[in-house]
């Protein structure tokens, strides 16, 4: 079926069931994503005294595309509402810049 409002067919990737009465907002092309769990260190002030605890972190990794923009932007978030959004060339840097720690 074809959507009247659709600029052009769905990325392989999307995962989205569109349909006519989207709002203008929700008319874009989303992945399933993906999750990550990141084991991180955490260091907090308990009464003046520098505490550091080990958590682990759910980090949720996705893409998506607005109907009718040939940019696509990368998620990054958390389940705590941290959010990120990046191009692909600040994606691309950032994979850089951490394959590069790993030297």
């Amino acid at each position: 079926m074809s959507i009247s409002w659709q600029h052009s067919a769905c990325p392989e990737w999307c995962i989205i069931d569109h349909a006519e009465g989207d709002h203008p907002d929700d008319r874009a092309h989303r992945d399933a994503g993906r999750s990550v769990i990141l084991t991180l260190r955490v260091r907090d002030f308990v009464e003046e005294k520098l505490v550091e605890r080990i958590v682990d972190q759910n980090l949720i990794l996705g893409r998506w595309q607005h109907d009718g923009d040939s940019r696509v932007w990368y998620f990054l978030g958390t389940d705590d509402g941290i959010e990120y959004e990046l191009s692909e060339a600040s994606l691309r840097r950032l994979v850089s810049e951490l394959q590069g720690l790993l030297e």
